[in-house]
Formats: C-alpha cells, structure tokens, sequence
C-alpha cells in the first residue's frame, strides 16, 4: 500500500486534526493516480535547467506522434512558468 492509498484511508475516516483542504488533495492524488493507471504510455521531458528548450521539446514530440496517429495528451506541469499555452494557443 503506498502513501496516497495510506492517505485516502486517512481521509475517508476524516481524522480529526485535518486540515479538509489536505484532505481534498489526497483525495484529489488518488483519482489522478487512478485515470493514469490507464495509460499505456507516458513520456516525460525535464531538466533542472531552465530555457533549455523542454517546452519545445515536449510540443514537437506531442505533435509528432499525434501526427503519426497516436492518441496524445500534453500535461505542463511546470510550477514556476507553464507555457505551453503560448506554443499550442
């Protein structure tokens, strides 16, 4: 059992002490954690680095293999500076 199952359990008795907008979060894990267990294939672009061109990297390979026929999803998970809005519109 790992730490966000551990945490669910938690959230569901509603332990007293809990801060309710933590427990949303576990909550929230959970589900995510579930929908990309279905997921065949995820494909990450990082690096410590920043403007070395991952936003780049990660647009150009979305819309490669979308072009090639895959099903594709594209997820910018950069906290300090999403962008890829401004390459996709």
């Amino acid at each position: 059992m790992d730490d966000i199952e551990n945490g669910e359990k938690v959230a569901d008795k509603g332990i007293s002490g809990m801060h309710p907008s933590f427990l949303n979060v576990i909550k929230q894990r959970g589900r995510v954690k579930e929908r990309l267990s279905g997921i065949k294939n995820k494909i990450g672009v990082y690096s410590a680095k920043g403007g070395v061109g991952k936003t780049t990297v990660a647009v150009n390979l979305a819309y490669t293999l979308m072009r090639e026929g895959f099903r594709v999803g594209l997820l910018d998970a950069d906290i300090d500076c999403p962008n890829v809005h401004a390459f996709v519109g």
